[in-house]
């Protein structure tokens, strides 16, 4: 019978080891103190000895994360760094964070990355952007396929995906891997349009409040077209959606907020008269996975 620990841990078996600043992995079969006394046998503190030589003590959380500890506040080096890359894919990791017991975990690899280098690949790959870029009119259908015909590959969503989930799309990568994403296009602006809320007066979350979407691509008036996390929109967005309820509690007639990097309104639906809630933040806020021109 396979025990549990080896159906958990399969195809991780190098997430639990120490990394020694040359790069080299020495598994952990027992635990991290245990292995560390028999690299030390006759230190008192074999651990803190190690960290102070610049190891790195990894070991990887039930949530896919791969966490790189350093009591020493050593950081990882660039053969440490790439040894840690190595095993979060191997390991099908999500991300890898080091932390030194003190500060803020910092996030040193995602899967994200891996994303982009595979944008970054098919762009090195294309010797005349304006031969495969057709003219449009900016409607989000325009958007993804100039990313085709650009050589990346995109799904359409089925109804229900596109109601439901709210996503316009999937993004596919490297193995296969499916990415879901929202298009949106700025015909006036050069901002980033996100929809707080879709009704106000009932208290209806937008749609890209709510969406399940992974990538959040843009163009803007000029054709300049980004791509981010939608989870980094979305942090922010949730703060100044806060912060705005709180405020129309005091001040009920007010309708617009603006801030570092973003604006919000109310507007009208000139449909049927909803109150929307929209947010328009600078590009430059937020750091983006892949950029393109699309000079429509």
């Amino acid at each position: 019978m396979i025990k549990l620990k080896s159906l958990l841990t399969e195809g991780r078996e190098r997430s639990h080891c120490w990394i020694s600043p040359s790069g080299k992995v020495i598994p952990v079969k027992d635990t991290h103190d245990m292995t560390a006394r028999k690299i030390f046998p006759n230190e008192a503190d074999p651990m803190m000895l190690l960290w102070k030589k610049g190891y790195l003590r990894v070991t990887w959380m039930y949530d896919g994360s791969l966490i790189v500890n350093n009591e020493a506040i050593r950081l990882p080096n660039e053969k440490q760094i790439s040894v840690l890359k190595d095993i979060a894919i191997e390991g099908e990791h999500s991300k890898v964070e080091f932390d030194n017991g003190k500060d803020r975990p910092k996030i040193l690899w995602s899967e994200f990355d891996i994303l982009q280098e595979d944008l970054l690949e098919v762009l090195a790959g294309i010797t005349n952007y304006d031969d495969r870029i057709r003219a449009g009119k900016g409607l989000e259908a325009n958007v993804l396929n100039n990313l085709r015909n650009m050589g990346y590959k995109i799904k359409d969503p089925t109804a229900q995906q596109d109601k439901f989930d709210k996503i316009d799309g999937w993004w596919v990568g490297k193995g296969g891997k499916e990415y879901p994403l929202q298009v949106k296009v700025r015909e006036t602006g050069d901002d980033v349009l996100f929809e707080l809320m879709s009704d106000l007066d009932r208290n209806k979350l937008g749609r890209d409040m709510v969406s399940s979407a992974i990538l959040y691509v843009v163009k803007n008036r000029s054709g300049k077209t980004r791509m981010f996390r939608t989870d980094d929109l979305k942090q922010t967005a949730k703060k100044i959606l806060n912060d705005i309820l709180k405020d129309i509690q005091k001040e009920p007639n007010k309708t617009r907020w603006t801030g570092g990097g973003w604006e919000a309104k109310i507007q009208i639906d000139r449909a049927d008269g909803r109150k929307k809630l929209l947010a328009y933040f600078n590009p430059l806020s937020f750091n983006p996975i892949a950029e393109w021109d699309f000079n429509y």
